[in-house]
């Protein structure tokens, strides 16, 4: 769905984010005529607004490249990151549950232990 209609897949995500700004609607403007451009701009904005509430690093530029350059990758490492318990009202959100997952995977590859 994410690589035929970007703007759905924009939409989608905005939903599960919990986000009502423009970056959630934009990418309708595709389907008036708008070639592309307001999927790219919506899935710009979303990625900078993930971004700085989840914490990650990277900047503007680099969300702007990532997002003309290939909408559909974006959007799929965006839902990547996104926490399935997010809540944009808790204050103490910290962002730090993808790298918690990873620390909990390596150590449990490190710990030796194989599947025969």
């Amino acid at each position: 769905l994410i690589c035929c209609c970007p703007p759905i897949g924009n939409y989608l995500l905005a939903k599960a984010f919990k986000s009502d700004g423009i970056e959630k609607y934009i990418g309708f403007m595709d389907y008036l005529g708008a070639c592309g451009i307001g999927s790219w701009i919506g899935t710009f904005l979303l990625r900078n607004k993930m971004r700085q509430t989840l914490h990650i690093e990277g900047s503007k530029a680099d969300d702007c490249f990532k997002s003309f350059c290939c909408k559909p990758c974006a959007i799929c490492q965006m839902w990547g990151q996104l926490d399935p318990e997010f809540d944009p009202d808790d204050s103490d959100y910290d962002g730090t549950w993808y790298e918690e997952a990873n620390a909990t995977i390596r150590n449990w590859k490190n710990s030796g232990w194989r599947r025969k």
